[in-house]
């Protein structure tokens, strides 16, 4: 950023050359016209000051030309500043983000455990209710309470944003710590890409 701003002031003053410089041609095209009769029709001082100011537009006039091209010049180096600033911009974001993928491996593995440990327990309470209506007690059915139950984690979910179909893709097949693993290899492809490091392209 330091360096489009640098640019950016070199630019501005460039521009304000310019408008010097322009106001100075007009102001010599002025005395010019009011010197030019009396100099072209004997006036020997007259003569004198309009070659004067003659050979000062020409200077100015050369002086606008050259100022022309170090503006050109100076807008090049704007662009290059500011591209270089947005790819600067890429990279800190990318290292940044690469910095998280750990986290986001660990709280995907971490969610992992946290379903495997539901499932493990959800069996346990299925066995023992199954095991109390075995005894004759009453109670909810295990049906009822699977539905009711899974109307409830898709509430939860839905606080996320995750919602599920009855029937699983292929893809939903994939254990959370796989469809992660898959994910944050994707995302560190992606990282050293915009890092314009050599990529291993996830499988």
């Amino acid at each position: 950023m330091d360096g489009v701003l640098a640019a950016k002031r070199n630019l501005a003053t460039l521009e304000q050359q310019r408008r010097s410089a322009l106001g100075k041609k007009e102001h010599l095209a002025e005395q010019r016209e009011a010197l030019a009769f009396d100099a072209l029709t004997g006036g020997a001082g007259a003569k004198k000051q309009l070659d004067a100011m003659t050979a000062d537009a020409a200077r100015v006039d050369l002086e606008i030309e050259n100022i022309a091209s170090a503006i050109t010049e100076a807008k090049r180096r704007v662009a290059l500043a500011e591209d270089e600033a947005e790819r600067e911009a890429v990279r800190a974001s990318a290292a940044k983000a690469r910095e998280l993928v750990p986290q986001l491996r660990q709280a995907g593995h971490d969610a992992q455990a946290a379903v495997e440990a539901f499932v493990i327990a959800l069996g346990g309470f299925f066995t023992t209710a199954r095991e109390i209506h075995a005894l004759g007690v009453g109670g909810p059915s295990v049906d009822l309470v699977r539905v009711n139950l899974i109307k409830h984690l898709q509430a939860i979910l839905a606080r996320q944003g995750v919602s599920f179909q009855p029937i699983p893709g292929p893809t939903e097949r994939r254990t959370t710590a796989e469809l992660v693993d898959h994910w944050t290899r994707n995302i560190e492809a992606q990282i050293a890409r915009q890092l314009g490091e050599p990529v291993t392209e996830a499988a």
